[in-house]
C-alpha cells in the first residue's frame, strides 16, 4: 500500500495500519477477530479528526466491518477488490477451503510455495508481469508461517457475514479481475474498473488508484 500512500500524502495525513498476523505485527495466540478490530479502531480514534478509510482485499473487508459496526464513523470508504461477505449457507465451505489451503503450510519454505500457487491464480494474472514480482513475493513470505496460518483462519471470508456498504463508498477493481469486476456491478455503490489490471491493484496501478481516490474524496468531503 505504500505507493498509494505516497500518491496521497501531499493531500492527506496518512495513517497506515498493519493487520496483525498478516503483515509485520504479531497476532496474539488467543486473539479473536473482534479484538483485532477494536485495537485497530482504538488506534484510529487516537487521531480525533475526520478520516476516510482505504483498504485492499483483506484490509478492505476489515474497513467494511469497522464501518458497519459503527464504533468509528469514517467520512467514507475506498475499497480495492474487497469482498463484502458471504451468506450463511456459503460461509462453511469457504472456511473449510481456507483451512485446507493453509494446511499445506508447515514451515517457511512451504509458505513461499503456497504464495507462489496463490499468485498463480487467474485472479492475479497481471502480477507476474511486474519486474519486481519476485521481490514482492519474498517480502510477503517474510512473515512467520504460523502467524499466516492463524491469520488466514481468523480473517477468513468464511467467517464474514454479508455486509451492506455505506452510500459514500468508491469500489475499485481491475478490469482483468473477472470475479471482483463482476462483484463491483452488484454492490449498489460507485465503482470504477481499471483497464489492464488484475486483482493486485496496489502493485499494478498505485498511481491510478491514488488519483481516483483523491477525486472521489474531493467530491464528497469537506476536509480538503
Amino acid at each position: 500500500m505504500l505507493p498509494i500512500a505516497h500518491g496521497l500524502s501531499s493531500d492527506f495525513r496518512i495513517l497506515l495500519l498493519d493487520i496483525p498476523g498478516h503483515g509485520g505485527s504479531p497476532l496474539p495466540e488467543e486473539a479473536q477477530a473482534h479484538q483485532v478490530l477494536e485495537a485497530l479502531e482504538s488506534r484510529i480514534l487516537e487521531e480525533d479528526e475526520p478520516f476516510w478509510m482505504l483498504g485492499y482485499s483483506l484490509g478492505a473487508r476489515l474497513a467494511m466491518r469497522m464501518a458497519h459496526e459503527g464504533r468509528i464513523r469514517p467520512e467514507g470508504l475506498i475499497l480495492l477488490a474487497g469482498h463484502p461477505g458471504l451468506g450463511a449457507h456459503e460461509r462453511p465451505a469457504r472456511l473449510s477451503l481456507d483451512q485446507k489451503l493453509m494446511g499445506e503450510v508447515h514451515d517457511q519454505n512451504s509458505l513461499v510455495e503456497f504464495l507462489r500457487r496463490w499468485y498463480a491464480a487467474d485472479l492475479f494474472k497481471g502480477v507476474h508481469e511486474l519486474k519486481d514480482f519476485e521481490e514482492l513475493l519474498m517480502a510477503r513470505a517474510q512473515g512467520n508461517w504460523r502467524q499466516w496460518k492463524r491469520a488466514l483462519d481468523l480473517y477468513s471470508l468464511g467467517r464474514q457475514e454479508e455486509l451492506t456498504l455505506p452510500r459514500r463508498t468508491l469500489y475499485l477493481a481491475g478490469e482483468e479481475d473477472q470475479k471482483y469486476a463482476s462483484l463491483a456491478r452488484t454492490l449498489g455503490v460507485q465503482f470504477k474498473l481499471i483497464p489492464s489490471v488484475s486483482h493486485a491493484l496496489p502493485w499494478e496501478a498505485p498511481q491510478k488508484v491514488a488519483q481516483l481516490a483523491l477525486e472521489f474524496v474531493k467530491r464528497h468531503s469537506a476536509i480538503l
